[in-house]
């Protein structure tokens, strides 16, 4: 049997983002969301997970980009003088390789928004990382122990072809290439570290080198295609564009909303046999 979760990411960061998910759930294919815990519309996003329990909802972790749960004088080493994340990934990603100061910081605020969202009643299907920093490997390495306490049993590990990806767009090559080839070596080595934990994680993912383009002549191409067991595809979607501040500048919103809400994408995955399932279907099914 082929299942496919049908994630949102962000999910909490906007009222449009809110909106997006809500009506992909019910109107359109989508399955699964991420939630951004720390964000000023999480508890709108709270609501709406209550109110729609068949949607999966996993901690969207953030280390980068917006808010921390915990006050600056706790994890200043990871945190600017405004108290807030840096914007800058690459940056954040040295800092934490390098500065021993900044593991400890990692975890605190780690646990902090694992508790916080657990806080809300939720129950959480899975966990990933805005900018799915959740790979890093200082970041992974503290997030396990951190899984295993609080029994959350599902991870995202972008898992992409990278040749499919180039043969079906070719579009920002050298992107998809430096990219494809980094998640490769990260998730190698994540994947040894989870299987210890018998933590699990989709056989194959898509979503990271085609980030904010996943149109429907995409995802049209790539549902034939789905042989593994369980796939997740991965979108950005809002009810509109959103503003540099908020949402990537190149990410085209409201097109993968439209990809979602699609009636013949719904029909080729009825045709191809492929069951919709969001992560809580990864602690059903039996390993190989």
């Amino acid at each position: 049997m082929k299942y496919l979760i049908i994630n949102a990411d962000d999910f909490g960061l906007s009222n449009e983002i809110n909106s997006a998910v809500l009506l992909a759930h019910q109107k359109g294919i989508l399955t699964s969301a991420s939630l951004m815990i720390n964000e000023k519309a999480a508890k709108e996003a709270v609501s709406i997970a209550k109110d729609n329990p068949q949607l999966g909802v996993g901690i969207h972790l953030s280390l980068v980009q917006g808010f921390p749960a915990l006050p600056r004088t706790e994890i200043s080493s990871i945190v600017n003088p405004s108290g807030k994340f840096s914007s800058n990934p690459v940056v954040s990603g040295l800092r934490f390789f390098f500065l021993k100061k900044c593991r400890e910081a990692i975890e605190k605020e780690l646990e902090a928004q694992i508790t916080k969202f657990l806080d809300t009643g939720l129950v959480p299907t899975h966990v990933d990382g805005h900018l799915n920093i959740h790979m890093h490997p200082t970041v992974i390495g503290i997030l396990v122990p951190l899984l295993k306490k609080y029994n959350i049993s599902a991870i995202r590990v972008p898992t992409e072809s990278l040749k499919l990806h180039l043969t079906l767009d070719s579009q920002n090559a050298i992107s998809k290439i430096t990219h494809g080839i980094i998640f490769a070596l990260l998730g190698k080595r994540a994947k040894k570290q989870l299987a210890r934990a018998n933590i699990r994680y989709p056989d194959w993912t898509f979503g990271l080198l085609q980030s904010g383009h996943m149109t429907k002549e995409f995802v049209m191409k790539i549902i034939p295609r789905l042989k593994r067991r369980v796939t997740e595809m991965g979108f950005h979607i809002a009810k509109k564009e959103l503003p540099a501040k908020i949402g990537a500048p190149d990410y085209h919103y409201t097109e993968e909303l439209n990809t979602l809400l699609d009636p013949e994408i719904k029909k080729l995955i009825q045709k191809e046999n492929i069951q919709l399932a969001n992560y809580g279907t990864l602690r059903k099914i039996e390993e190989p």
